[in-house]
């Protein structure tokens, strides 16, 4: 106890330098709120020593007790005293008067101020209490002057008509500051207080002047929350500060920052906005955000008690109050469009999508997303709503298909993949077009969630077929003759003999049909086939190689021919046959050397046959 009572002591030495921003006004009071604590309490019972003019002898119940002495001299409202007198009922006086039944004893509770008796007095809590029925009433005077403290002390009063409602607290004098504080640790209303309650605060000697806690005027809840609370009456006029600076125009949801003027000697600044502000200090600035217009206000809180406010008119332009009217559709496939229809602002961004300006707005849905909405008035202000809407997005399929080359007359299969089923532009996967370029779309369909991909295109290319040709030397030869067949058309061939290459000889012994495959430069194949026709050349006994003796020439020419015979014989005669063995010319020798004309022949061999009696021999020629 030694120790709490000079740690207050120190306090009040300590808190007499900070009163450069405090000025003594008797008349005035100024109630803050501090923090609870329990003082010293006397050791004196004055319950039983309560008199009443009406109750002849000592009272336990509505009555009081005095005077009794401050111990030091103490100014309220203006006058000095050196006593109280302490009311069974929750108060104390200053002015006792010979009060009239009951008014002094307060039923029912007053409303401060009053001018009816009692005056000039602090309320604990002011109602119908009964010390008779338990608890204590007890008073002290602890310290060294010049910072004495005068404590009234009531410990577990009941009520009258509820003695389970006890109340318990301190009413404290301070010396030389005149400073009163109300110390609480429950407070009841009497049950027949009901209507009017109960009050806690002081009142001047006349009734005309009052302060009380907020709340604590004749109402009968502010008990419920005033367990360890405790309040200050000081007779001094804090200074407020000189000044509050910042934002005075500003938008709905919008921060800002605001200035007090710093005043020394404060312990703390209380800061107080419109509805819908938010954002505490303790401190000479404050960062808040707005809510609606109307004043903001900064009070200074000194060891005498806190000032009166200083405020700051601030005009908040409402935030627009947006709205998402449709998201059409809510639920859709990927890669599909979505359209919003806004309103309650002039220009709007949607997110996600970056979209921004007026609306409609569209966006490429790719996954299921929330979409948040944000508006601006004409103001530039900013919507602090932001409503949002979940849009549902099923994943459309990618297909993809394979594209190709082909030959003329080949098949062509397309295989998709990427989605559950497939249509084709072209009906079928498989095509066999003609020689040219071509391009199929597929669209593939998801079973699970009905979404169709966008079309994937199956490019294909067919190439023409080469033009093969496969010709002969001779459309006609005899047994034993060879001819040379010649393709063309193509990059490379393969016979019907097997070989590979464009120009083949061949001697067939009847009439044969030879085919050639030829590839072209794009892989294509095609065919040709020539025949071979042979004939036996009937007519020709014999052909021979042997023609040593007999020279024709120029051969081949283009019809003019000198055959020279050594030694022609008597009767040695020239035949000539044409390649079907038919004899188309016959002449006889007479000299070694003899012309042959066969101009008026057509072009192509022929057979030379020269004969004597001893022996025939033959040569082929060649009219070019």
């Amino acid at each position: 106890m030694k120790r709490n009572l000079l740690t207050l002591c120190l306090a009040v030495l300590l808190s007499t330098s900070y009163y450069s921003q405090c000025v003594y006004t008797c008349s005035n009071y100024a109630v803050s709120q501090i923090t609870y604590t329990t003082f010293p309490s006397g050791s004196t019972n004055v319950t039983p020593s309560f008199t009443n003019p009406f109750i002849f002898g000592p009272s336990a119940d509505d009555g009081s007790f005095g005077p009794i002495p401050i111990g030091f001299s103490f100014d309220f409202y203006c006058n000095t005293y050196t006593a109280i007198h302490i009311c069974s009922n929750g108060f104390i006086t200053f002015d006792y008067q010979p009060f009239s039944w009951p008014t002094q004893y307060v039923h029912p509770t007053q409303s401060i101020p009053d001018v009816a008796d009692p005056n000039g007095m602090i309320a604990f809590n002011m109602t119908d209490l009964d010390p008779g029925a338990g608890g204590t009433i007890t008073y002290t005077t602890v310290g060294v002057s010049p910072n004495r403290m005068f404590i009234v002390t009531y410990s577990n009063v009941p009520c009258f008509s509820t003695p389970s409602d006890v109340n318990t607290g301190q009413i404290v004098l301070f010396e030389t500051t005149n400073m009163i504080e109300i110390h609480t640790a429950t407070a009841k209303p009497d049950i027949n207080q009901s209507t009017a309650g109960s009050t806690q605060g002081i009142e001047n000697t006349t009734g005309t002047l009052a302060k009380y806690p907020p709340g604590r005027n004749q109402n009968n809840t502010w008990g419920s929350t005033a367990n360890n609370t405790a309040y200050q009456f000081g007779p001094y006029t804090p200074a407020p500060p000189t000044s509050v600076t910042g934002n005075t125009t500003l938008c709905e949801g919008e921060s800002a920052y605001y200035q007090a003027t710093f005043m020394s000697g404060s312990s703390a600044y209380g800061w107080s906005f419109p509805s819908g502000w938010n954002g505490t200090s303790t401190i000479s600035s404050i960062t808040s955000t707005a809510g609606v217009s109307g004043n903001l206000s900064v009070t200074a809180t000194y060891t005498c008690g806190t000032s009166q406010a200083t405020t700051l008119a601030i005009n908040v332009v409402p935030a627009p109050i947006v709205s998402i009217i449709s998201a059409t559709p809510n639920i859709l496939c990927s890669g599909s469009t979505i359209t919003f229809s806004t309103s309650g602002a002039v220009t709007y961004t949607l997110a996600p999508g970056g979209m921004n300006g007026t609306p409609p707005f569209t966006d490429i849905a790719s996954v299921s997303t929330t979409y948040t909405l944000t508006g601006t008035n004409a103001s530039g202000c900013v919507s602090t709503n932001n409503p949002t809407t979940f849009i549902t997005v099923n994943q459309t399929p990618v297909v993809s298909v394979n594209s190709g080359v082909v030959c003329d007359g080949e098949t062509f299969t397309m295989t998709p993949s990427g989605a559950d089923t497939y249509s084709f532009s072209n009906l079928f996967s498989t095509v066999t077009p003609s020689a040219g370029v071509y391009s199929y779309s597929v669209i593939g369909k998801s079973n699970s969630n009905g979404c169709v991909s966008i079309p994937a295109i199956s490019n294909l290319t067919v190439h023409a077929l080469p033009t093969v040709n496969a010709v002969s030397s001779k459309s006609v030869m005899c047994i034993k003759e060879k001819v040379t067949l010649t393709a063309s058309g193509a990059l490379s061939y393969t016979w019907s003999t097997s070989a590979t290459t464009s120009t083949i000889s061949v001697g067939p012994n009847a009439t044969t049909a030879y085919s050639v495959i030829g590839i072209d430069n794009n892989g294509c194949a095609n065919t040709s086939t020539v025949t071979v026709n042979v004939k036996s050349c009937v007519g020709i006994n014999e052909w021979s190689n042997d023609v040593s003796s007999i020279d024709v020439y120029p051969n081949p020419n283009n019809g003019s021919f000198h055959l020279k015979v050594n030694n022609v014989s008597p009767n040695c005669s020239v035949e000539i046959y044409n390649s079907l063995g038919e004899l188309i010319y016959k002449t006889f020798l007479h000299d070694e050397d003899t012309e042959l004309n066969i101009e008026s022949f057509s072009k192509g061999f022929y057979f030379v046959k020269v004969k004597d009696s001893a022996q025939d021999k033959t040569i082929k020629i060649i009219k070019e």
